[in-house]
């Protein structure tokens, strides 16, 4: 279970750390967009569109990565107060209760719209944008797809901590 574990959290790590680099086009090609519209007046809705498009394909990439290493959004009020099993038993419920049929539900309700897309390979709604939103359209499952792998390797870490014997005393850091 360690090993399985392992093999999730690294590939998660692994496609965070490919993602982050985009960063760096990202900011190529804003910083030319905005060159190219201010000092020469030209606008080239394809780049706009593809800037964006990467901006979303990055935080998809990260999401994964982010619940890896603990980079989401909590609620600190109680959480750092507690033991490391009281802990594990939070994680292992906000996975099973919260995560994953948020995770459903947004599979599910994406069906439809995405399928739609694909059918008609929709393009960008912008005149001269890109020609593929439908593949963009489709990072939806991939974001899915990632917390759905951190999740799990989140819920058997909790239970391998739940199961745990061993609890550290009041106020030790878990």
């Amino acid at each position: 279970m360690i090993t399985f574990r392992a093999w999730l959290d690294a590939l998660n790590e692994r496609i965070g750390r490919l993602v982050s680099l985009s960063m760096l086009l990202i900011l190529a090609i804003a910083f030319t967009v905005v060159v190219l519209r201010y000092l020469f007046g030209i606008g080239l809705i394809w780049l706009q569109d593809s800037y964006v498009w990467l901006t979303s394909l990055f935080f998809i990439g990260l999401s994964g990565s982010a619940l890896l290493h603990d980079r989401h959004v909590r609620v600190e009020l109680f959480y750092s107060r507690m033991r490391r099993r009281r802990q594990a038993l939070v994680n292992a419920l906000g996975v099973v209760l919260l995560l994953w049929p948020t995770l459903l539900v947004i599979t599910l309700t994406s069906i439809k719209p995405i399928s739609r897309s694909w059918q008609f390979l929709e393009a960008s709604p912008n005149t001269g944008g890109l020609p593929f939103a439908y593949v963009h359209k489709s990072l939806i499952y991939v974001f899915c797809a990632l917390l759905f792998i951190q999740g799990l390797s989140l819920l058997l870490s909790s239970l391998a901590a739940l199961l745990d014997s061993r609890e550290p005393a009041a106020g030790a850091q878990p």
